[in-house]
């Protein structure tokens, strides 16, 4: 029964988490949310938790696609950013794939110490 309630809730989680990055990603920086470290580090804890709810939620699909998708998140924010009069920045979106890089490892593992979370 747990199961079936996880299993049921990882895609709207994962699209939960694309959301709640997006708006945060796009409000006034001294409204945005922050971890309290670098902006960098925002952008990889975030990255690694959207990649790994990804794989968790599409793990039928191929990482490159999910991989693929989350970099277009990040550019994505990134000129949106620009629009709305933050910071757009290049090295963000690098920031952005290293967290995807952690993640998709991170999932990896996960996989296989808790296939609970996977199955």
């Amino acid at each position: 029964m747990k199961r079936q309630i996880l299993r049921r809730l990882r895609a709207p989680l994962f699209w939960m988490a694309i959301a709640v990055v997006y708006v945060a990603a796009i409000m006034p920086g001294s409204e945005a949310p922050t971890l309290g470290f670098a902006d960098k580090t925002d952008h990889l804890v975030a990255f690694v938790t959207l990649t790994i709810l990804g794989r968790m939620a599409y793990q039928h699909l191929p990482c490159l696609l999910l991989a693929a998708g989350l970099v277009l998140l990040g550019i994505l924010i990134e000129v949106t950013q620009g629009v709305v009069g933050r910071d757009a920045s290049a090295l963000d979106v690098a920031w952005d794939c290293a967290g995807i890089l952690v993640g998709l490892v991170a999932a990896r593992h996960l996989y296989r110490r808790r296939p609970v979370f996977f199955h």
